[in-house]
Protein backbone atom coordinates (compact mmCIF):
# COMPACT_ATOMS: atom_id res chain seq x y z
CA UNK A 1 0.00 0.00 0.00
CA UNK A 2 1.27 3.79 -1.01
CA UNK A 3 1.68 5.70 1.94
CA UNK A 4 0.67 9.66 1.93
CA UNK A 5 3.95 10.82 1.38
CA UNK A 6 4.51 8.20 -1.41
CA UNK A 7 1.07 9.32 -2.92
CA UNK A 8 2.83 12.99 -2.30
CA UNK A 9 5.70 11.94 -4.30
CA UNK A 10 3.57 10.57 -7.25
CA UNK A 11 1.77 13.77 -7.62
CA UNK A 12 4.68 16.15 -7.87
CA UNK A 13 7.00 13.90 -9.37
CA UNK A 14 8.67 15.88 -12.20
CA UNK A 15 7.78 13.71 -16.30
CA UNK A 16 11.10 14.80 -17.55
CA UNK A 17 10.90 14.11 -21.46
CA UNK A 18 8.57 11.35 -21.05
CA UNK A 19 4.75 11.23 -22.00
CA UNK A 20 2.82 13.29 -20.85
CA UNK A 21 -0.69 12.02 -18.65
CA UNK A 22 -2.79 12.93 -21.81
CA UNK A 23 -0.16 11.12 -24.21
CA UNK A 24 0.15 8.22 -22.22
CA UNK A 25 -3.86 7.41 -21.85
CA UNK A 26 -4.33 8.17 -25.91
CA UNK A 27 -1.65 5.59 -26.07
CA UNK A 28 -3.02 3.53 -24.03
CA UNK A 29 -6.44 3.27 -25.38
CA UNK A 30 -4.57 2.59 -28.92
CA UNK A 31 -3.15 -0.24 -26.94
CA UNK A 32 -6.06 -1.79 -25.80
CA UNK A 33 -8.02 -1.31 -28.78
CA UNK A 34 -5.71 -3.52 -30.50
CA UNK A 35 -6.84 -6.60 -28.02
CA UNK A 36 -8.52 -9.29 -29.31
CA UNK A 37 -9.39 -11.60 -26.76
CA UNK A 38 -9.91 -10.78 -23.09
CA UNK A 39 -10.94 -13.04 -19.43
CA UNK A 40 -11.31 -10.75 -16.51
CA UNK A 41 -12.43 -12.13 -13.03
CA UNK A 42 -13.35 -9.74 -10.53
CA UNK A 43 -14.21 -10.02 -6.70
CA UNK A 44 -16.31 -7.34 -5.19
CA UNK A 45 -17.22 -6.84 -1.41
CA UNK A 46 -19.85 -4.61 -0.01
CA UNK A 47 -21.33 -3.68 3.20
CA UNK A 48 -24.34 -1.69 3.42
CA UNK A 49 -26.35 -0.63 6.89
CA UNK A 50 -24.10 -3.68 8.25
CA UNK A 51 -25.00 -6.09 5.84
CA UNK A 52 -22.61 -7.50 3.75
CA UNK A 53 -22.46 -9.13 0.24
CA UNK A 54 -19.71 -10.69 -2.23
CA UNK A 55 -19.70 -11.73 -5.25
CA UNK A 56 -17.70 -12.39 -8.38
CA UNK A 57 -18.09 -10.53 -11.81
CA UNK A 58 -16.60 -12.20 -15.41
CA UNK A 59 -15.62 -10.39 -18.11
CA UNK A 60 -15.22 -11.96 -22.05
CA UNK A 61 -15.05 -11.08 -25.08
CA UNK A 62 -13.81 -11.66 -28.35
CA UNK A 63 -13.23 -9.50 -30.97
CA UNK A 64 -15.25 -7.67 -32.48
CA UNK A 65 -18.59 -8.87 -31.46
CA UNK A 66 -19.08 -11.22 -28.38
CA UNK A 67 -19.32 -10.32 -25.13
CA UNK A 68 -20.17 -11.49 -21.84
CA UNK A 69 -20.91 -10.66 -18.11
CA UNK A 70 -21.56 -13.31 -15.47
CA UNK A 71 -22.39 -12.27 -12.49
CA UNK A 72 -22.60 -15.16 -9.32
CA UNK A 73 -23.60 -14.15 -5.98
CA UNK A 74 -25.85 -15.20 -3.23
CA UNK A 75 -28.96 -14.02 -4.89
CA UNK A 76 -27.72 -16.50 -8.09
CA UNK A 77 -26.09 -16.55 -11.05
CA UNK A 78 -26.76 -13.76 -13.89
CA UNK A 79 -25.22 -14.40 -16.93
CA UNK A 80 -25.37 -11.60 -19.92
CA UNK A 81 -24.00 -12.39 -23.61
CA UNK A 82 -24.25 -10.23 -26.36
CA UNK A 83 -23.37 -12.35 -30.01
CA UNK A 84 -23.57 -9.37 -33.06
CA UNK A 85 -26.78 -7.72 -32.68
CA UNK A 86 -28.42 -9.69 -30.23
CA UNK A 87 -28.74 -10.17 -26.05
CA UNK A 88 -29.27 -13.19 -24.22
CA UNK A 89 -29.65 -12.64 -20.90
CA UNK A 90 -29.97 -16.19 -18.53
CA UNK A 91 -31.52 -15.57 -14.58
CA UNK A 92 -33.65 -17.09 -12.80
CA UNK A 93 -33.34 -20.20 -14.65
CA UNK A 94 -34.68 -19.49 -17.89
CA UNK A 95 -32.91 -17.42 -21.04
CA UNK A 96 -34.21 -14.70 -23.10
CA UNK A 97 -33.18 -12.97 -26.02
CA UNK A 98 -33.77 -10.25 -28.28
CA UNK A 99 -32.82 -7.90 -30.91
CA UNK A 100 -30.77 -4.79 -30.16
CA UNK A 101 -32.15 -2.12 -32.62
CA UNK A 102 -33.40 1.00 -31.87
CA UNK A 103 -34.59 3.13 -34.34
CA UNK A 104 -37.24 6.22 -34.83
CA UNK A 105 -37.20 9.46 -37.44
CA UNK A 106 -36.09 11.22 -34.68
CA UNK A 107 -32.58 9.44 -34.31
CA UNK A 108 -31.98 9.17 -38.34
CA UNK A 109 -32.98 12.42 -38.69
CA UNK A 110 -29.93 13.30 -35.96
CA UNK A 111 -27.67 10.82 -37.66
CA UNK A 112 -28.12 12.28 -41.01
CA UNK A 113 -27.59 16.40 -39.19
CA UNK A 114 -25.18 15.55 -36.41
CA UNK A 115 -23.69 12.13 -37.30
CA UNK A 116 -21.50 10.13 -34.94
CA UNK A 117 -17.76 10.00 -36.14
CA UNK A 118 -17.30 6.43 -36.49
CA UNK A 119 -15.17 4.86 -33.92
CA UNK A 120 -11.72 3.72 -34.00
CA UNK A 121 -12.79 0.30 -33.40
CA UNK A 122 -15.83 -0.36 -35.41
CA UNK A 123 -19.13 -1.57 -34.24
CA UNK A 124 -18.96 -4.29 -31.74
CA UNK A 125 -18.66 -4.68 -27.71
CA UNK A 126 -17.01 -3.10 -25.26
CA UNK A 127 -16.56 -2.53 -21.21
CA UNK A 128 -17.45 0.02 -19.45
CA UNK A 129 -18.46 1.09 -15.78
CA UNK A 130 -20.57 3.87 -13.71
CA UNK A 131 -19.93 5.03 -10.17
CA UNK A 132 -21.59 7.64 -8.46
CA UNK A 133 -21.85 8.78 -5.62
CA UNK A 134 -25.61 9.99 -4.61
CA UNK A 135 -26.14 10.83 -0.65
CA UNK A 136 -25.78 7.76 1.62
CA UNK A 137 -26.15 5.51 -1.52
CA UNK A 138 -23.61 4.12 -4.57
CA UNK A 139 -24.90 3.41 -7.84
CA UNK A 140 -22.34 1.04 -9.03
CA UNK A 141 -22.83 -0.28 -12.70
CA UNK A 142 -20.12 -2.56 -14.85
CA UNK A 143 -21.74 -2.55 -18.26
CA UNK A 144 -20.72 -4.79 -21.41
CA UNK A 145 -22.38 -3.29 -24.21
CA UNK A 146 -22.97 -3.28 -27.93
CA UNK A 147 -21.82 -0.40 -29.78
CA UNK A 148 -23.48 -0.70 -33.41
CA UNK A 149 -22.34 3.51 -34.44
CA UNK A 150 -18.39 1.96 -33.72
CA UNK A 151 -16.50 2.37 -30.49
CA UNK A 152 -13.81 4.90 -29.33
CA UNK A 153 -12.31 2.43 -26.83
CA UNK A 154 -12.77 -1.18 -25.64
CA UNK A 155 -12.18 0.03 -22.11
CA UNK A 156 -14.90 2.90 -21.13
CA UNK A 157 -13.40 2.86 -17.87
CA UNK A 158 -9.85 4.37 -19.51
CA UNK A 159 -12.22 7.19 -20.80
CA UNK A 160 -13.03 8.22 -16.87
CA UNK A 161 -9.36 8.84 -16.57
CA UNK A 162 -9.19 11.24 -19.65
CA UNK A 163 -12.71 13.17 -18.32
CA UNK A 164 -11.68 13.18 -14.93
CA UNK A 165 -9.05 15.85 -13.25
CA UNK A 166 -6.72 15.04 -10.79
CA UNK A 167 -5.11 11.57 -12.18
CA UNK A 168 -2.64 10.28 -10.01
CA UNK A 169 0.51 8.36 -11.64
CA UNK A 170 1.90 6.10 -9.88
CA UNK A 171 4.79 3.58 -10.41
CA UNK A 172 2.17 0.68 -11.72
CA UNK A 173 -0.47 2.15 -11.40
CA UNK A 174 -3.19 5.55 -12.70
CA UNK A 175 -5.47 6.43 -9.95
CA UNK A 176 -8.32 9.05 -9.75
CA UNK A 177 -10.26 10.42 -6.81
CA UNK A 178 -13.27 11.83 -7.11
CA UNK A 179 -15.90 12.85 -4.32
CA UNK A 180 -14.85 9.70 -2.17
CA UNK A 181 -14.71 7.53 -5.24
CA UNK A 182 -11.57 5.89 -5.99
CA UNK A 183 -10.50 4.74 -9.51
CA UNK A 184 -7.44 2.17 -9.96
CA UNK A 185 -6.16 0.82 -13.76
CA UNK A 186 -2.72 -0.74 -15.00
CA UNK A 187 -0.45 1.26 -16.62
CA UNK A 188 0.69 -1.06 -19.11
CA UNK A 189 -2.02 -2.83 -19.77
CA UNK A 190 -5.12 -0.67 -19.11
CA UNK A 191 -7.66 -2.51 -17.14
CA UNK A 192 -9.49 -1.53 -14.39
CA UNK A 193 -7.31 -2.90 -11.21
CA UNK A 194 -9.56 -1.34 -8.23
CA UNK A 195 -12.31 0.58 -7.47
CA UNK A 196 -14.13 1.44 -3.91
CA UNK A 197 -16.30 3.87 -2.66
CA UNK A 198 -17.69 4.66 0.97
CA UNK A 199 -20.70 6.44 2.89
CA UNK A 200 -21.98 6.45 6.03
CA UNK A 201 -23.83 3.67 5.16
CA UNK A 202 -21.30 1.27 4.15
CA UNK A 203 -18.67 0.66 1.51
CA UNK A 204 -17.96 -1.83 -2.10
CA UNK A 205 -14.66 -2.55 -2.97
CA UNK A 206 -14.07 -4.07 -6.50
CA UNK A 207 -10.95 -5.75 -7.26
CA UNK A 208 -9.06 -7.69 -10.44
CA UNK A 209 -7.73 -11.27 -9.53
CA UNK A 210 -7.46 -12.97 -12.30
CA UNK A 211 -7.02 -11.34 -16.04
CA UNK A 212 -6.14 -13.41 -19.26
CA UNK A 213 -5.52 -10.76 -22.17
CA UNK A 214 -4.71 -12.14 -26.19
CA UNK A 215 -5.03 -16.20 -24.83
CA UNK A 216 -7.00 -18.70 -26.01
CA UNK A 217 -10.57 -18.62 -24.36
CA UNK A 218 -12.01 -21.94 -22.97
CA UNK A 219 -15.17 -22.71 -25.70
CA UNK A 220 -17.55 -22.96 -22.67
CA UNK A 221 -16.88 -18.91 -22.29
CA UNK A 222 -17.77 -18.49 -25.78
CA UNK A 223 -20.26 -21.00 -27.54
CA UNK A 224 -23.16 -19.79 -26.65
CA UNK A 225 -25.76 -23.14 -25.41
CA UNK A 226 -27.99 -24.30 -27.61
CA UNK A 227 -30.72 -22.96 -24.85
CA UNK A 228 -30.20 -19.87 -25.71
CA UNK A 229 -30.36 -19.96 -29.41
CA UNK A 230 -33.32 -21.25 -28.54
CA UNK A 231 -34.83 -19.10 -26.69
CA UNK A 232 -38.16 -17.30 -27.57
CA UNK A 233 -37.85 -13.71 -28.47
CA UNK A 234 -38.63 -11.70 -24.90
CA UNK A 235 -40.99 -9.17 -24.90
CA UNK A 236 -39.55 -7.42 -21.67
CA UNK A 237 -36.22 -7.55 -23.04
CA UNK A 238 -36.98 -5.74 -26.73
CA UNK A 239 -38.96 -3.12 -24.58
CA UNK A 240 -35.81 -2.17 -23.38
CA UNK A 241 -34.63 -1.31 -27.30
CA UNK A 242 -37.32 0.20 -28.58
CA UNK A 243 -37.07 4.15 -28.53
CA UNK A 244 -38.47 6.70 -26.84
CA UNK A 245 -38.66 10.06 -26.24
CA UNK A 246 -36.31 9.99 -22.87
CA UNK A 247 -33.81 7.89 -24.92
CA UNK A 248 -33.83 9.92 -27.61
CA UNK A 249 -33.11 12.97 -26.01
CA UNK A 250 -30.36 11.86 -23.91
CA UNK A 251 -29.04 10.50 -27.36
CA UNK A 252 -29.58 13.48 -28.93
CA UNK A 253 -28.06 16.07 -26.45
CA UNK A 254 -25.39 14.02 -25.64
CA UNK A 255 -24.29 13.65 -29.67
CA UNK A 256 -24.67 17.25 -29.91
CA UNK A 257 -23.36 18.61 -26.76
CA UNK A 258 -20.11 16.71 -27.49
CA UNK A 259 -19.58 17.35 -30.73
CA UNK A 260 -19.76 20.66 -29.69
CA UNK A 261 -17.53 20.51 -26.61
CA UNK A 262 -15.01 19.08 -28.59
CA UNK A 263 -14.69 21.03 -31.79
CA UNK A 264 -15.91 18.79 -34.41
CA UNK A 265 -18.87 20.73 -35.17
CA UNK A 266 -19.55 24.61 -34.33
CA UNK A 267 -22.73 25.92 -32.45
CA UNK A 268 -23.80 28.40 -35.80
CA UNK A 269 -26.52 29.11 -37.86
CA UNK A 270 -26.64 25.51 -39.54
CA UNK A 271 -25.96 23.76 -36.68
CA UNK A 272 -28.76 25.62 -34.59
CA UNK A 273 -31.59 24.86 -37.67
CA UNK A 274 -30.29 21.09 -38.12
CA UNK A 275 -30.65 21.07 -33.74
CA UNK A 276 -33.62 22.41 -34.42
CA UNK A 277 -35.25 19.83 -37.39
CA UNK A 278 -34.77 16.92 -35.22
CA UNK A 279 -36.33 18.78 -31.83
CA UNK A 280 -39.43 19.14 -34.00
CA UNK A 281 -39.24 15.22 -35.67
CA UNK A 282 -38.16 14.09 -31.80
CA UNK A 283 -41.18 15.84 -30.22
CA UNK A 284 -44.14 16.35 -32.68
CA UNK A 285 -45.17 12.27 -31.79
CA UNK A 286 -44.98 12.14 -28.72
CA UNK A 287 -46.44 15.16 -27.83
CA UNK A 288 -49.36 14.74 -30.38
CA UNK A 289 -49.59 10.89 -28.48
CA UNK A 290 -49.38 12.99 -24.98
CA UNK A 291 -52.40 15.28 -25.81
CA UNK A 292 -54.61 12.78 -28.21
CA UNK A 293 -57.01 12.68 -25.20
CA UNK A 294 -57.44 15.99 -25.04
CA UNK A 295 -57.45 16.92 -28.88
CA UNK A 296 -60.34 13.88 -29.11
CA UNK A 297 -62.72 15.31 -26.40
CA UNK A 298 -62.50 18.99 -27.63
CA UNK A 299 -63.08 17.95 -31.10
CA UNK A 300 -66.60 16.44 -29.89
CA UNK A 301 -67.34 18.77 -27.37
CA UNK A 302 -66.40 22.00 -29.03
CA UNK A 303 -68.67 21.39 -31.90
CA UNK A 304 -71.18 20.31 -29.85
CA UNK A 305 -71.25 23.37 -27.22
CA UNK A 306 -71.85 25.34 -30.04
CA UNK A 307 -74.92 23.51 -31.74
CA UNK A 308 -76.36 23.74 -28.23
CA UNK A 309 -75.68 27.66 -27.58
CA UNK A 310 -77.75 28.28 -30.98
CA UNK A 311 -81.28 28.17 -28.71
CA UNK A 312 -79.47 31.20 -26.56
CA UNK A 313 -77.56 33.19 -29.12
CA UNK A 314 -80.82 35.75 -30.31
CA UNK A 315 -81.50 37.63 -33.21
CA UNK A 316 -78.75 39.99 -34.57
CA UNK A 317 -78.52 42.99 -32.55
CA UNK A 318 -80.56 41.90 -29.62
CA UNK A 319 -79.80 41.68 -26.12
CA UNK A 320 -79.76 37.85 -26.29
CA UNK A 321 -77.15 37.81 -28.97
CA UNK A 322 -74.94 40.85 -27.30
CA UNK A 323 -74.81 38.46 -24.38
CA UNK A 324 -74.59 35.29 -26.47
CA UNK A 325 -71.47 36.93 -27.54
CA UNK A 326 -69.75 38.13 -24.64
CA UNK A 327 -70.42 33.90 -23.36
CA UNK A 328 -68.66 32.92 -26.13
CA UNK A 329 -65.66 35.24 -25.96
CA UNK A 330 -65.68 34.20 -22.55
CA UNK A 331 -65.39 30.62 -23.33
CA UNK A 332 -62.77 31.38 -25.78
CA UNK A 333 -60.63 33.16 -23.39
CA UNK A 334 -61.32 29.50 -21.24
CA UNK A 335 -60.22 27.54 -23.78
CA UNK A 336 -56.92 29.87 -24.27
CA UNK A 337 -55.71 29.27 -20.87
CA UNK A 338 -56.84 26.22 -20.64
CA UNK A 339 -54.24 24.95 -23.52
CA UNK A 340 -51.70 27.60 -21.44
CA UNK A 341 -51.82 25.31 -18.62
CA UNK A 342 -51.65 21.77 -20.78
CA UNK A 343 -48.51 23.54 -22.67
CA UNK A 344 -46.84 24.36 -19.30
CA UNK A 345 -47.51 20.72 -17.86
CA UNK A 346 -46.43 19.18 -21.28
CA UNK A 347 -42.74 21.60 -20.38
CA UNK A 348 -42.66 20.54 -17.12
CA UNK A 349 -42.30 17.18 -17.93
CA UNK A 350 -40.01 17.60 -20.28
CA UNK A 351 -38.01 18.85 -18.07
CA UNK A 352 -38.29 16.10 -15.58
CA UNK A 353 -36.42 13.80 -18.11
CA UNK A 354 -32.94 14.13 -16.76
CA UNK A 355 -30.20 13.71 -18.83
CA UNK A 356 -27.46 11.35 -16.33
CA UNK A 357 -24.00 12.13 -17.31
CA UNK A 358 -24.87 15.09 -20.47
CA UNK A 359 -24.57 18.84 -19.17
CA UNK A 360 -26.03 20.52 -22.29
CA UNK A 361 -24.95 24.02 -23.00
CA UNK A 362 -28.26 26.41 -22.67
CA UNK A 363 -28.49 27.61 -26.29
CA UNK A 364 -29.84 23.61 -27.07
CA UNK A 365 -32.15 23.83 -24.09
CA UNK A 366 -33.58 27.33 -25.43
CA UNK A 367 -33.97 25.76 -29.32
CA UNK A 368 -36.03 22.72 -27.70
CA UNK A 369 -38.03 25.20 -25.05
CA UNK A 370 -38.60 27.04 -29.05
CA UNK A 371 -39.36 24.04 -30.76
CA UNK A 372 -41.62 22.75 -28.23
CA UNK A 373 -43.93 26.43 -28.45
CA UNK A 374 -43.95 26.18 -31.82
CA UNK A 375 -45.19 22.63 -31.97
CA UNK A 376 -47.38 23.13 -29.57
CA UNK A 377 -49.23 26.53 -31.50
CA UNK A 378 -49.42 24.09 -34.18
CA UNK A 379 -50.47 20.81 -33.33
CA UNK A 380 -52.79 21.96 -30.43
CA UNK A 381 -53.69 25.00 -29.71
CA UNK A 382 -54.10 26.69 -33.47
CA UNK A 383 -56.08 23.59 -34.28
CA UNK A 384 -58.65 23.62 -31.54
CA UNK A 385 -58.88 27.71 -31.64
CA UNK A 386 -59.63 27.85 -35.04
CA UNK A 387 -62.33 24.85 -33.86
CA UNK A 388 -63.54 26.82 -31.59
CA UNK A 389 -63.90 30.18 -33.95
CA UNK A 390 -65.55 27.93 -37.28
CA UNK A 391 -68.09 26.06 -34.68
CA UNK A 392 -69.77 29.16 -33.66
CA UNK A 393 -69.01 31.18 -36.20
CA UNK A 394 -71.71 28.48 -37.89
CA UNK A 395 -73.25 28.56 -34.88
CA UNK A 396 -73.77 32.35 -35.38
CA UNK A 397 -75.60 32.04 -38.91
Amino acid sequence: MLTAAAIALSLHAPQGDGPSLEEELAALVERTNRIETLHLVYEAESEVDGEAETMTVELVYRAPDLGRMRVTSSKGVFDQWIVGDRLFIHAEGRWQSAEMHMDSAGLRLLGEHFPREPGALGPGVAFGLTLRRQEDEVDFNLQCVAMPGGRDRLLGWIGKLQRGSGVVVEQSDLRLEEDGLVYVVARDSGLLRQVQASTQRGWVRFALREARVDESLDPAWTDLPEAARAAPESEELARAFRSTLRTERLFAFGRVEGQLASGKREWNALARRQWEEVLEVMHGEPLLECQATTIERLRASIPEGAERSKRDRGEEDSPERRAWEEKVAEARTSLASHLDEGEAKYRASIEALTLPGVEPRQELLDVEAEVIAGLWDELVREPMLALFDESFAAAAK
